[in-house]
């Protein structure tokens, strides 16, 4: 199965669970957006690997800034879907 991870950065949660995944034999992708994604670079994203599960990690301490909160943590979901 071919989960994509998608999060504001490498951080210590969407590591450990892309490795958990790993050991269990899953292939893993992982998207770090920074806050800078628009709509059709997550679509493009998402058409190009195909993955069969997508994960959206929520990290506080990357956006201290209330619109970079809404747009990395409650837009993304709703891009995906």
């Amino acid at each position: 199965m071919r989960w994509l991870l998608v999060s504001h950065d490498d951080n210590f949660i969407s590591k450990q669970c892309g490795e958990l995944l790993e050991v269990a034999g899953q292939i893993v992708i992982y998207n770090y957006h920074h806050g800078k994604s628009s709509i059709q670079q997550i679509k493009d994203k998402i058409n190009n690997q195909k993955p069969d599960r997508i994960i959206v990690f929520i990290n506080e301490k990357s956006s201290s800034i209330l619109f970079n909160t809404i747009n990395d943590h409650l837009l993304i979901p709703l891009y995906i879907a």
